[in-house]
């Protein structure tokens, strides 16, 4: 099967209901009544042992016809099951979709060169779209462990900026159907912080309640505006989830060191070391003196 009909098939496809075909099954019980009737009479010679013949056809007919009202149902279950891709399948999927599909477009909305920005400068994190966003169409149902419907993150640390693309990725469609970029200057960031927050949107499958409870990492601006990258949602976890940890000390590294104006040549400059190099250089200057 092609990925897009297994996906689809996975959320809509149900599996198939056993309908009790009552009329078979009372014909399998009479005919299973004739043979044993018959096997009774001749037991006590009241007919015939020829007629053992007749109760062994009766017997099997039975068991042709009981067999029978399931035919449909076994038919239908094998296409059931030939046509649902398994979890393993599914989660494969997933992961090629996210870096084909999201990945792809967000490294088109900020014109960056994939080649060119090493893997630990950007991450991807998609958590279960379950709330109502404005303006977006998107419903997402949940089978398993996978939701038809994300909400993905990439956040990617570039030379200047720190830039943020956010979409609904419906996954049954394969398509995006809501995005979102931002960007912040790193020497315009106040602080960043990682932890529970709580999101306050209502609930797809319930408006009266909300999401409540969400693992994040919030960048904030000197202005105040906050940039929000949702990692987990305790009540609804992903098939893929991602350690944010390594881009969060990467990123503090970052802030630490353009605050300190290095970073001139757009790598990862480790302060401590490089004071202590300096400190050693000019003891080494001293002794020549």
């Amino acid at each position: 099967m092609d990925k897009q009909t297994g996906i689809y098939n996975y959320f809509n496809q149900q599996p198939p209901e056993k309908v009790e075909k009552t009329e078979l099954r009372y014909i399998a019980y009479g005919l299973i009544g004739v043979g044993t009737v018959i096997i009774f009479l001749i037991f006590f010679q009241l007919l015939s042992n020829i007629f053992a013949g007749i109760a062994i056809a009766a017997f099997v007919v039975a068991g042709i016809v009981y067999k029978q009202k399931d035919k449909e149902y076994e038919t239908a279950l094998a296409y059931y099951e030939s046509s649902m891709p398994d979890s393993q399948m599914m989660t494969s999927w997933f992961s090629e979709d996210l870096n084909d599909i999201v990945k792809k477009r967000a490294f088109q909305r900020f014109d960056l060169d994939q080649e060119k920005l090493k893997t630990e400068r950007y991450l991807i994190m998609p958590v279960p779209y379950i709330w109502n966003e404005p303006g977006v169409s998107v419903s997402s149902q949940q089978k398993g462990m996978f939701y038809s419907a994300y909400w993905v993150t990439v956040l990617f640390l570039t030379k200047n900026y720190v830039s943020v693309f956010t979409c609904v990725f419906d996954w049954t469609g394969r398509r995006i159907a809501h995005e979102e970029t931002n960007e912040f200057f790193y020497s315009d960031i106040s602080s960043i912080k990682t932890g529970n927050i709580e999101l306050d949107k209502p609930l797809q499958s319930n408006a009266e309640q909300k999401v409540g409870s969400v693992y994040a990492l919030r960048i904030i601006n000197v202005s105040g505006h906050t940039i929000d990258i949702f990692s987990q949602i305790p009540r609804a976890q992903a098939p893929i989830t991602m350690d944010m940890n390594q881009v969060v000390s990467r990123l503090r590294k970052m802030l630490r060191n353009r605050r300190a104006e290095e970073d001139p040549d757009f790598e990862i400059v480790d302060t401590q070391n490089k004071q202590k190099e300096n400190d050693n250089s000019s003891e080494q200057s001293g002794n020549k003196n």
